[in-house]
């Protein structure tokens, strides 16, 4: 079997144990994201039926929307994303550099929830779009 290199400042200095270990932790993300996206989109299913549905629409419609906006905001609107030692001022230290873009990396790292929560409910409203026009509205089903 050969091994794919991707060509990334992150993959240049990894080994082959540290790769595995980071795909490891990468396949754990991807089964969160798909259990999280399911149980949302069986209980918004579940709800579809009852009566009660346009509460839980409403309840979904504000995670969806705090979830994303959470994330932007927590994220400081990806403003700190790409940017490296010389684009920061010459008058700051390389503490402060360093402070700064370290800053940037641990509120990705920390937000990463809030992100598979925002996924889960787009996926489960995209979901439900498709199934209206497309699905029922082409198909008649």
């Amino acid at each position: 079997m050969s091994e794919r290199r991707i060509n990334s400042p992150q993959n240049d200095d990894m080994t082959l144990e540290q790769r595995k270990k980071a795909a490891k932790k990468a396949l754990v993300k991807i089964a969160v994201l798909i259990v999280v996206t399911v149980a949302v989109l069986v209980i918004y299913r579940f709800f579809m039926q009852r009566p009660e549905f346009y509460i839980v629409f409403g309840i979904y419609a504000v995670i969806t929307a705090t979830s994303v906006i959470g994330y932007v905001i927590y994220n400081r609107g990806f403003s700190r994303n790409g940017i490296t030692r010389e684009m920061l001022p010459l008058e700051w230290s390389e503490e402060e550099k360093t402070k700064f873009i370290e800053d940037a990396k641990k509120r990705s790292e920390r937000s990463r929830w809030l992100l598979i929560v925002a996924f889960a409910f787009l996926f489960t409203f995209a979901f439900d779009a498709f199934d209206l026009f497309v699905i029922k509205g082409l198909f008649g089903a």
